[in-house]
């Protein structure tokens, strides 16, 4: 019987019991697909790292991402709360890791002996792609009525960011509250591995600050405090939709509240000449446990 080294953290929050819980299992270099989809099914969290070696030296690991059911080609919490963890066990506070749609630069800052933060550039540009439903077999799915569903000039739109996510605009915090998938419409509107569903609205006028929540019951995640490859989709929302200028944009996302898990994510948005040059995806991991898998 072999062992394996494990931490969990809570990503997007700087407190434990918030944020998004994540599992990292080390030097899973051993471990085939089979038996990490297993582990993952085991922890039944959002998501379970599995840390390997890098294919070249440059890079500091690589990783795979894993649901319950499914392995993400990317996915954001759990690159943060990777690259907070390495920056707790190492002195290097910039280096890339390795997911299967390309590499991943990150930077990240020791807060103390179990907390740190972490951002890293998006490694792919948000595509808005075809096949949202329309909105008023959305509202069904949601248990919503039509006009809670989209915002000023926001609709919904299907974006991939490196994960498909359907963005989904609600009126206000009221039809955010009372969202919930009604099953099985909501699964024959959104059949798993389709895409994530990203409900969002605005808490400030100038759409800087919003309010999320992230359905993906197909992916064995009913609901999820917090989603950073959802976030990274979003940036194709916030440019198809919205009015921002040339410069740096700082975005806020709360999530998880209606689900006592609050989470905060940052994105920095850079534009220019009306076109997204570059953004990034920020926050805070806390440890919450380590142990030894015995498998």
């Amino acid at each position: 019987m072999g062992s394996h080294k494990f931490f969990t953290l809570d990503v997007f929050t700087s407190r434990r019991l918030a944020g998004n819980p994540l599992a990292v299992v080390l030097a899973a270099d051993d471990l085939d697909t089979a038996r990490m989809q297993a582990i993952a099914g085991e922890f039944n969290l959002s998501e379970t790292v599995f840390v390997r070696a890098p294919s070249r030296p440059s890079a500091r690991a690589a990783v795979r991402i894993f649901t319950p059911v499914y392995e993400m080609p990317f996915a954001g919490h759990p690159l943060i709360g990777t690259a907070s963890l390495l920056a707790l066990m190492g002195a290097d506070t910039s280096f890339v890791l390795e997911i299967p749609i390309g590499d991943v630069a990150c930077t990240a800052q020791r807060q103390s002996e179990d907390q740190a933060s972490a951002r890293f550039a998006l490694p792919k540009r948000a595509q808005a792609l075809p096949g949202c439903p329309e909105s008023a077999a959305i509202a069904g799915a949601l248990g919503l009525a039509p006009e809670e569903i989209g915002w000023g000039g926001y609709k919904p739109g299907r974006f991939d960011a490196g994960a498909l996510c359907d963005c989904i605009p609600l009126r206000d915090l009221a039809a955010l509250a009372k969202a919930l998938p009604q099953r099985p419409a909501f699964d024959q509107l959104f059949p798993a591995p389709a895409g994530l569903v990203y409900l969002y609205t605005s808490t400030a006028e100038n759409g800087t600050h919003w309010r999320t929540r992230m359905f993906a019951p197909g992916y064995g995640v009913p609901e999820d405090p917090a989603t950073g490859g959802a976030a990274a989709a979003f940036t194709g929302a916030l440019m198809a939709y919205g009015a921002f200028r040339d410069g740096l944009h700082a975005i806020s996302i709360q999530q998880g509240v209606e689900m006592g898990r609050p989470s905060l994510l940052g994105l920095d948005l850079s534009i220019q000449d009306g076109v997204l040059q570059q953004a990034h995806l920020y926050g805070e991991a806390v440890v919450m446990s380590e142990g030894l898998l015995r498998i």
